[in-house]
């Protein structure tokens, strides 16, 4: 997958100008991922990221990191990319782009997680807690992880999950305490 036309938001240039920009660090990330530099490709698609937040550009960021083997990142930021709604260029590569991302998915461990706290919340490994119940089994990198679940009225609860791989779907019950 490599960038297309159509893009603004890069540099202070008009239009043509914000395309080429954006054309041109596309090609110089993809020549460092292709030549076995995935972290350098990355920096440089981060930093285009922050100047150009276009799907298209997230869809090159997950390439990156899909070179890189950081399988979780390139699975959400492909699973972003998708959800963009109208973006012709995304629309154009779909289903390229959702073989990658199932590419990625096959590298990833599943864990179902659920509380009977009401108002509970959940944090994976010190991110950003999400309310319980979830909609769907939360996808992470397998390995070792640590989820706290707060409720109002109950002490944190904290619980290891170890030896997670991408074979098995454990199911984790938090209760409050």
């Amino acid at each position: 997958l490599v960038a297309g036309a159509g893009a603004r938001g890069v540099g202070d240039g008009d239009g043509a100008e914000a395309q080429r920009e954006r054309d041109a660090a596309v090609a110089r990330a993809n020549q460092l991922r292709v030549g076995g530099d995935a972290d350098g490709a990355l920096a440089t698609l981060r930093d285009l990221w922050g100047r150009c937040p276009e799907a298209r550009v997230l869809v090159q960021m997950a390439l990156a990191e899909h070179s890189a083997s950081r399988w979780f990142d390139a699975w959400r930021h492909m699973n972003e990319a998708l959800a963009a709604q109208g973006d012709a260029w995304v629309d154009a590569r779909r289903p390229v782009v959702e073989r990658a991302r199932d590419v990625c998915r096959a590298h990833l461990a599943t864990v179902v997680v659920a509380s009977d706290a009401p108002g509970a919340t959940l944090s994976v490994d010190g991110q950003e807690p999400v309310p319980l119940p979830l909609a769907r089994p939360l996808v992470v990198a397998p390995g070792d992880l640590t989820l706290e679940v707060r409720a109002p009225g109950h002490r944190p609860m904290q619980r290891a999950v170890t030896g997670l791989r991408t074979t098995c779907v454990p199911s984790v019950q938090v209760s409050a305490p």
